[in-house]
């Protein structure tokens, strides 16, 4: 049984690197002398119970070795930490505790991890981490630094110690993101380790990928603090990887083959792993830094006042001009009557202004050719041009999004499809419901040809019915002007659960009824504006909005297929959705303007009800002033079948709910 010091109360089993208390060590010494292994008790019965090993007690000189290394230990007369009889162990990074004395143990104290800050009683040939919890203040290059001197360790004692083999491990910073398919995120480069014993256990493994990884961690979360718990362990698979009872060697089994022969075939890839709720807390933490820093350099350059740049000639309180009687030759590339305010600096007596003058035409001029015109002096406009302040450059500056890889790859795959396009018509209640036919876009619209460009595998925002993505027409379709579109086709879901898009007549057929939904509901909106324009004017504002404007597009046949698109005009701001279509209650908006938004749409249900008797809108949503993707509730008594797009099926009870509301006093 070997002594310990009181810093050192822990021992590293040679064999299964499983961490035990210092009086349970055990010494089996090899036959070859200077050589042998310190053991847990489970491993010690191992190798009592194999044959062709024997008992032997440790020599006079052993153990008069184990005694001089223990009491310089002791006394700090040695600058190795004695870890155990026989064997020192060369720290690698500095330990900040004092250095040990004779005396009582220390007392127990939080202790604050840094990649310096480890196990001082590991029996393994690199540190291992004890605390659990990381510095604020740590500089990658330190970590750097310690990071190759880990490596050049691990060269060192490579195929030392006996074992059979060693295997190169790679390690990654990483996180998963949730609700993807393949959430892996990466977050530093690969940093590989090599003539690592595979019959490293799952904790050691953790703390040395730890330390690989230390530096990549420090520069990437500008040393957020994290506890060293939370960070994880797993495979290539993102499997996580935990200490197993009864399994001290897990990964051994992986490099070695069906006739038990060692092969370190690709090595180990390990991920440490952060969860996702700290990894947003690290982005948000880099952006704060980030904008501390942008307004610390702000702010040091607002001190400096801005540069008044004057047109030349003008005039200050502290510029004069000299007498007409000074008349310097006048160069080639000098106008009459032009003057010119000249600085010289004086490092010793400040700025001083000499100003020279260019004497202008005069009758009086002696020095003046006589075939030159007399000219008046030309009178220069007494104002000061002021530069832009140094916070609207910067904001600007920063303001500029580079081309990053997202960018680039949307405009690369681009393109351009050329339709011909029906804009939907406008019209007001009396009109539609005079000329129900308006809403047929092949009998009253004049088609037109526009090309529509856009990224057919860029992101999709996707809805109950249907998929938007964004894009550009050649030529604007819609009274705004704009060139800016929102792009639309119907979905549906396949037997096995994955969607797909309607063919191009069905596509055709689905959007044709959602174009006359948007009519309808444009006319139904007008007729409330109308009902409140030949009433009292109200005591408040009355929230202005409106449809937006959409067109069908049917693409020219490509490889024997046509689609369709719905076109709609871009709601800009925050998309908000007022009113469901299963109930006529209010959501929860966040604001006040939202909620009186929100009242305003109950409202004019409320006056569609009461005017049509028969129909009225319903999922009303939007932006602040435009709305989008109606739907259409009709009296059941009117047809059986549907007569807008899905979703617009006559609903009894909602009408039952409805007419309860419109007597309920607050909605009034």
């Amino acid at each position: 049984m070997a002594d310990f010091t009181e810093l050192n109360p822990h021992a590293i089993c040679d064999r299964c690197n499983v961490s035990f208390k210092k009086e349970e060590l055990q010494y089996v010494v090899g036959r070859v002398r200077g050589t042998g292994q310190r053991l847990c008790l489970v491993c010690k019965l191992y190798y009592s119970v194999k044959a062709n090993n024997s008992n032997k007690t440790l020599s006079a000189a052993e153990l008069q070795d184990i005694a001089q290394q223990v009491a310089k230990g002791q006394h700090g007369d040695s600058k190795l930490k004695v870890q155990a009889v026989g064997r020192p162990f060369h720290s690698l990074w500095d330990i900040h505790t004092p250095s040990s004395s004779m005396g009582p143990p220390p007392l127990p104290r939080p202790q604050v991890l840094t990649p310096a800050s480890i196990n001082a009683g590991s029996m393994l040939p690199f540190p291992r981490i004890n605390s659990d919890s990381f510095p604020q203040f740590v500089g990658y290059q330190q970590a750097h630094t310690k990071f190759n001197e880990l490596r050049a360790h691990f060269a060192k004692l490579a195929y030392a110690h006996g074992g059979t083999g060693k295997i190169t491990v790679s390690v990654r910073l990483a996180t998963w993101i949730p609700d993807k398919k393949n959430g892996l995120k990466p977050i530093s480069e690969p940093r590989d380790l090599q003539h690592v014993s595979p019959d490293i256990g799952v904790d050691d493994l953790k703390s040395m990928a730890i330390i690989a990884i230390w530096e990549s961690y420090c520069k990437w979360s500008h040393d957020y603090p994290i506890s060293f718990s939370s960070l994880g362990l797993r495979d290539a698979d993102w499997h996580e990887l935990v200490p197993i009872v009864g399994m001290p060697a897990p990964f051994r089994s992986q490099f070695t083959n069906a006739k038990g022969k060692f092969n370190p075939k690709k090595g180990l890839h390990i991920f440490v792993s952060i969860p996702h709720h700290i990894y947003i807390e690290i982005l948000n933490y880099r952006d704060t830094i980030a904008e501390q820093a942008a307004e610390k350099e702000d702010e040091e350059s607002s001190h400096h006042p801005p540069v008044i740049v004057k047109p030349f000639g003008t005039k200050t309180t502290q510029d004069s001009y000299r007498s007409s009687s000074h008349k310097p030759p006048m160069s080639a590339q000098q106008a009459p009557g032009t003057m010119i305010s000249k600085r010289v600096l004086n490092r010793d007596e400040g700025t001083k202004h000499n100003p020279v003058t260019i004497p202008s035409s005069s009758d009086d001029d002696e020095d003046q050719p006589e075939d030159q015109p007399s000219t008046p002096p030309r009178k220069i406009p007494q104002r000061g041009q002021e530069s832009p302040d140094i916070k609207t450059v910067r904001a600007a500056l920063r303001a500029q999004e580079s081309g990053t890889r997202g960018s680039a790859r949307s405009k690369y795959n681009t393109e351009e499809m050329p339709c011909i396009v029906f804009v939907a018509p406008r019209t007001s209640w009396k009109d539609l419901i005079s000329t129900p036919s308006i809403v047929q876009l092949e009998k009253n619209v004049t088609p037109k040809r526009v090309s529509i460009f856009v990224n057919p595998k860029g992101e999709a925002f996707r809805g109950t019915f249907k998929s938007a993505r964004f894009g550009h027409v050649s030529t604007p379709i819609f009274p705004t002007t704009s060139s800016y579109v929102c792009i639309k086709q119907a979905f549906y879901e396949k037997p096995d659960g994955k969607l797909a898009y309607y063919s191009g007549a069905k596509q055709s057929e689905i959007l044709d009824k959602e174009i006359a939904c948007l009519v309808w509901a444009s006319a139904l909106l007008d007729l409330v504006y109308d009902f409140i324009k030949f009433n009292e004017k109200a005591p408040f504002n009355i929230p202005q909005m409106r449809f937006v404007h959409a067109a069908l597009a049917n693409s020219n046949e490509v490889d024997g297929v046509k689609k369709s698109y719905l076109i709609e005009e871009v709601i800009n701001g925050k998309f908000i959705k007022y009113i469901n279509n299963d109930s006529p209650e209010l959501l929860p908006m966040e604001n006040q303007d939202q909620e009186r938004r929100a009242k305003f749409l109950a409202f004019a249900q409320h006056v569609q009800y009461f005017k049509t008797e028969s129909v009225f809108i319903s999922d009303l949503q939007g932006g602040d002033t435009l709305l989008t993707d109606p739907q259409i509730t009709t009296d059941p008594s009117i047809t059986k079948g549907q007569i807008f797009a899905s979703g617009n099926l006559p609903t009894k009870i909602r009408y039952q709910k409805t007419y309860s509301l419109a007597t309920n006093p607050s909605y009034k």
